[in-house]
């Protein structure tokens, strides 16, 4: 079930010098034509908002301190008539994948102020599938799908994704690939699986239980990273993922951690009312940038040590 709710803009934050003060700097804001943003995502230069019924914005980032609108992008029919419900988007290279209400739509950035819509995954398109968020390794790209569980596609030609297998599980939700394994979030649980093997990926170890639904994945330097919305970031040490996690640690942020995005070995954190950046200092979990800013931050991303907060 999405959770609908009207926004007006995109925020850019940086931080000065994280060591001198927590407080971070709006440094500008931006009104796409998007009025409900929910991703954000970063490909080379271009920056992606999916902004539901209203299509989805591209941003050129060249000068990541002031983007420059490019286009906004409406998918529209595809025999299903009236615009699309664009919710997340992952891309690599020239090519973006959006998880949408009709299916996977696939959209050409090579001409980042022209996208070309190029249809949809075969096989996902009016299936009524409730798609998530996905993630890309290599030739790889995973698509969560609630109860229908996760698919795996090669993409290594991107028009034409071919799907190689999939996994059930009860409720998938996020999904991030690091190395030969892939990390679910499947309720309260996070479920490992060894992908050396992609058209047969195995689970190791038993789920993780969190205690909390899990809203987002990251992984950086050895540690994984889960939002648990009112429950905050906890951290696992996933160094060896063969191995249980070891957890580390939790920040309770104080309001419901949405999305994470590492960043210069640090996590910004859209945390609904404000932004929140946590560092793991080898002993513990602290808050080391803070802006509150009055409105519900549903996304976030990074680029260098700028913060893009979707809104």
């Amino acid at each position: 079930m999405k959770v609908k709710h009207m926004t007006l803009l995109f925020i850019i934050l940086i931080s000065i010098n994280f060591g001198l003060g927590k407080n971070l700097i709006i440094h500008g804001t931006y009104d796409p034509t998007s009025r409900e943003l929910l991703d954000v995502e970063i490909v080379g230069n271009t920056l992606i908002i999916p902004g539901n019924l209203q299509g989805i914005e591209f941003y050129d980032i060249a000068n990541p301190q002031t983007p420059a609108h490019l286009a906004n992008l409406q998918l529209q029919g595809g025999g299903g008539g009236g615009n699309t419900r664009c919710y997340y988007a992952r891309g690599s290279g020239n090519t973006v994948y959006v998880t949408t209400h009709r299916g996977v739509a696939i959209i050409n950035i090579s001409n980042p102020a022209s996208p070309q819509f190029m249809g949809y995954i075969s096989g996902t398109f009016g299936n009524n599938f409730i798609l998530e968020n996905m993630d890309i390794s290599g030739n790889i790209l995973a698509v969560c799908a609630h109860a229908d569980g996760v698919f795996f596609y090669d993409i290594s030609n991107p028009a034409n994704p071919d799907l190689i297998s999939t996994i059930q599980v009860e409720n998938a939700w996020v999904i991030t690939l690091y190395e030969d394994f892939a990390f679910i979030a499947d309720g309260e649980n996070i479920r490992i699986l060894d992908i050396t093997n992609i058209e047969n990926p195995v689970e190791i170890n038993s789920p993780l239980s969190t205690g909390n639904a899990v809203k987002d994945l990251a992984i950086t330097n050895g540690l994984l990273y889960a939002a648990l919305g009112s429950d905050g970031v906890s951290v696992f040490n996933v160094s060896t993922p063969a191995e249980s996690p070891l957890f580390l640690g939790n920040y309770n942020t104080g309001g419901l951690a949405n999305r994470i995005q590492p960043f210069e070995g640090k996590i910004a954190v859209s945390d609904w009312d404000d932004i929140e950046v946590l560092e793991w200092n080898g002993f513990e979990l602290e808050r080391v940038g803070f802006k509150a800013n009055g409105r519900r931050t549903m996304a976030i991303n990074t680029a260098g040590n700028y913060i893009y907060s979707a809104e």
